[in-house]
């Protein structure tokens, strides 16, 4: 049955669109279904019929992807993801190959990534920092006790839900070991001094220094480094901390230090999560974190790979 629906799918030589595979399964989509699009992969938004509920579908286009990614990146981001179950982190309700595209069936996020949030409403309070940065501190810390590191995280793979909840995603670069790598991976705006200069590096410290970037932007709308400088001149104004707090900033001692402590230039020196979690900032208010039930819908999605 399956062989003769994908030659029904590709009869007369046009290929299906992603759209139309996942209308079959019964999804439902608006005028605004198009939620982002990244550099192997699109995300759109669709109802399911079947479940009352409207999802997040993730595809790649396995045709216009390597085959490294393929065989490789793909196939761990998967291995990863399935295994993942907190309330900050994007769930991922199903996974299916249909034809020539990869679909992901996870929760949606109605408000957008942290990226697009800011560049629309300008930096946030430390009020609300801290709150967002108390989630993604309990999302890292689930991860790093799994042995997993994200090796990505960045505004745009943190998204804002309903109530102030926050959620990591894309897990595209995660990787699950104890070894040091030697992989450049994830954005230079914020890559740790260990990933600049090519040398083998703590994967769970460097999410550390990501975590450092990712607050110093939300309360100040800039970055803390120049990424359109060479590597080597980035790297130092990592060393010696060249990154400046605006004048007409006013946030307190602890939100300070507690940045400084993310962005420490020696690794060795540098926090671990479990360590981030006892800094005044993060302790003050820990029992903040938001924690809550599974999301409904599971079952009901798991028909969507039965047919």
């Amino acid at each position: 049955m399956l062989q003769a629906h994908q030659y029904q799918l590709r009869q007369g030589h046009r290929r299906v669109s992603a759209r139309s595979i996942l209308a079959h399964f019964g999804f439902e989509f608006s005028d605004d279904y198009r939620l982002g699009c990244g550099h192997y992969s699109k995300v759109y938004k669709g109802y399911f019929k079947e479940a009352q509920r409207t999802f997040a579908i993730k595809v790649t286009d396995l045709e216009s992807v390597s085959e490294k990614f393929k065989q490789k990146f793909l196939p761990r981001e998967l291995r990863v993801w399935r295994e993942l179950d907190h309330p900050n982190l994007v769930y991922l309700y199903n996974d299916f190959q249909w034809s020539d595209y990869q679909f992901v069936v996870m929760e949606l996020a109605v408000g957008g990534d942290l990226l697009s949030f800011l560049q629309k409403s300008g930096p946030v309070s430390e009020t609300t920092c801290h709150n967002w940065m108390l989630q993604i501190v309990a999302a890292l810390d689930y991860l790093h006790r799994k042995g997993i590191a994200h090796r990505d995280l960045k505004l745009e793979n943190v998204l804002l839900c309903e109530n102030g909840v926050i959620k990591v995603t894309d897990y595209g670069f995660s990787k699950q070991s104890s070894d040091l790598s030697s992989t450049f991976c994830g954005s230079r705006s914020y890559s740790s001094p260990e990933i600049l200069l090519g040398i083998a590096y703590d994967m769970f410290k460097s999410d550390i220094w990501s975590l450092g970037v990712t607050a110093f932007i939300m309360i100040t709308n800039t970055m803390p480094f120049h990424e359109d400088l060479p590597n080597q001149q980035i790297v130092d104004s990592q060393r010696k901390r060249r990154y400046k707090y605006p004048s007409w900033l006013n946030i307190t001692k602890q939100c300070r230090t507690a940045i400084d402590a993310l962005l420490t230039y020696q690794p060795a020196f540098r926090p671990n999560i479990f360590e981030c979690a006892k800094l005044e900032w993060f302790a003050q208010d820990s029992a903040s974190l938001w924690c809550g039930g599974r999301r409904a819908g599971v079952g009901v999605m798991g028909q969507v790979r039965g047919r």
